[in-house]
């Protein structure tokens, strides 16, 4: 019976691994600029606002639409992004020097205002799904325009 059973599921994952499409695969032509690329989500977003943001499938669009601080890598390191660069004054401050020529889609700056605008918006919400990740973070303070203090 054993046997029956190991030969049944055997050939049941030998025919899973058989049924490919079978199609013909084409070279693609030289790549155009412009068009439009659809993606498949698992979801529909209910909001473009990170701070109202609940959902990983939303987390997922924002990772494409905005830039963050710094970024992680493939092999888990801290990486520079809108941040050039970051030390620790004391176990419990940290202070980011951020990077300068940046701005928004509307033409105004990227600066340490801004920074503290959108950390401060998170930390003062009445409720916000993502106030819980800033817990550690008690206040911001803007040094000079490229400079900000958590």
């Amino acid at each position: 019976m054993k046997r029956l059973a190991v030969g049944v599921i055997g050939a049941f994952f030998l025919s899973a691994c058989a049924s490919g499409g079978g199609g013909t695969t084409s070279v693609a032509a030289t790549p155009k600029a412009g068009g439009t690329l659809k993606i498949a989500l698992e979801s529909e977003l209910r909001t473009l606002d990170p701070l109202k943001s609940s959902q990983r499938v939303e987390r997922q669009v924002y990772y494409n639409m905005y830039d963050s601080l710094v970024t992680i890598d493939s092999s888990l390191k801290i990486k520079p992004g809108l941040a050039t660069a970051w030390q620790y004054s004391d176990p419990t401050t940290l202070q980011f020097t951020l990077r300068q020529g940046v701005k928004f889609h509307d033409g105004t700056d990227f600066n340490s205002d801004a920074v503290k605008f959108n950390i401060d918006r998170i930390l003062n919400a009445a409720s916000s799904p993502r106030k819980s990740e800033l817990a550690s973070v008690k206040s911001v303070e803007v040094k000079d325009a490229s400079t900000v203090i958590f």
